[in-house]
């Protein structure tokens, strides 16, 4: 029993410390996870709290996790988010996806042919690790029983110890949190 115990702590760390796309400090001491959805209202309403907390704790390692439940326009904004991560162009788009409202159709279409997502290059989208990124954000909602966003604060040596926070929170609570990790 110990010892499948100890086999599904070890996964559980192993998914928060290579989950999602790492923005802030890669060496930070504490670590913020927050899985988001591009289409979720709620998440649009946390980009401020997050950019607020970006500016406040640069040694903040932070792992974005875009996930794709609300429509299927969020698979696709998901998708490119991922497959930007890699080109270093993630935080522009990132912060142009949650500017403002929910984007629609023909503007997904647009920043898709700004970056070269067109035609054959489509098939980048759907490459296996960007659904496995995508699923791994999914099974964190499951397994906190959570919607979009959820957020995870922890010390990064200690994984074990993690605050939960669901849903859209100020960023006076998430900040807390934070200091309260430390």
């Amino acid at each position: 029993m110990l010892r499948l115990f100890i086999v599904i702590l070890t996964a559980t760390i192993c998914l928060y410390a290579n989950a999602g796309i790492i923005v802030g400090n890669p060496n930070g001491k504490i670590t913020l996870v927050e899985v988001m959805d591009y289409q979720c209202p709620h998440c649009h309403k946390a980009q401020a709290a997050m950019e607020q907390i970006q500016d406040r704790y640069p040694n903040l390692q932070i792992h974005i996790m875009p996930v794709a439940i609300v429509n299927r326009l969020s698979v696709v904004q998901a998708s490119l988010a991922y497959a930007l991560a890699q080109s270093g162009e993630f935080a522009k788009v990132h912060n142009l996806m949650l500017s403002k409202k929910a984007l629609n159709v023909s503007e997904v279409r647009l920043l898709m042919n700004h970056f070269g997502f067109t035609g054959r290059n489509q098939v980048k989208l759907h490459e296996r690790w960007i659904a496995q990124s995508i699923d791994e954000g999914v099974a964190l909602l499951r397994k906190y029983h959570s919607g979009t966003p959820l957020f995870l604060i922890y010390r990064t040596s200690n994984p074990q110890r993690i605050r939960v926070i669901r849903g859209f929170s100020s960023a006076k609570n998430l900040m807390g949190a934070i200091d309260h990790a430390k």
